[in-house]
């Protein structure tokens, strides 16, 4: 291993904050259209407040994707997306919703209030884990007077739960070190 002066060294732990359910200002940072299944995937970060960044530290550090709202333009969506383009308007000067052209890379470094909630899934092992998603999007000026509402944690359904990995996991169950000392703690 490669020689370091660890005095120098500030320790951290793998716990850090994380933005936790509630209202955000965010910017837009990047769109995709997939027009076979008539969506937008757009990607965001928070802007102000104590997680200002955050989405965009985590991917510098650790190489990860920018979280993603998906906005459906189906026919049966198309009033919950014209709710997104008012929300751009509210939130953004010189964009209207009523002459939006359908160029959506016209959203990337818009800002948007979006409201994230958790969320349970199944990961790749099948363990429940929690997820912070956004739910629904309003104007900037909604977030920062507080008119919004948070929903609650959405678990999954009893199916889902039920196919949750019951195995438990021992630390250092894998290891083939023998240990002579006991542990000072």
């Amino acid at each position: 291993m490669q020689k370091f002066n660890w005095a120098d060294v500030p320790a951290s732990s793998d716990e850090f904050a994380q933005p936790t359910p509630g209202g955000y200002i965010c910017r837009i940072m990047a769109v995709e259209d997939c027009p076979e299944r008539n969506y937008l995937k757009i990607y965001y970060d928070i802007v102000d407040g104590e997680f200002k960044d955050f989405y965009t530290q985590r991917k510098n550090n650790a190489g990860i994707e920018y979280p993603i709202m998906y906005r459906s333009y189906t026919e049966k969506a198309r009033g919950m997306f014209k709710g997104f383009l008012k929300a751009l308007e509210e939130s953004n000067y010189n964009f209207i919703a009523d002459k939006f052209d359908g160029n959506e890379q016209q959203f990337r470094g818009m800002f948007i209030g979006l409201v994230l909630a958790e969320e349970e899934y199944l990961n790749k092992n099948n363990e429940i884990r929690l997820a912070i998603k956004a739910v629904k999007c309003c104007s900037g000026p909604k977030i920062r007077q507080g008119d919004f509402k948070v929903p609650p944690l959405k678990k999954l359904s009893a199916e889902q739960a039920a196919k949750a990995s019951t195995t438990s996991y021992t630390p250092f169950s894998g290891t083939n070190a023998a240990f002579d000392d006991e542990c000072p703690f």
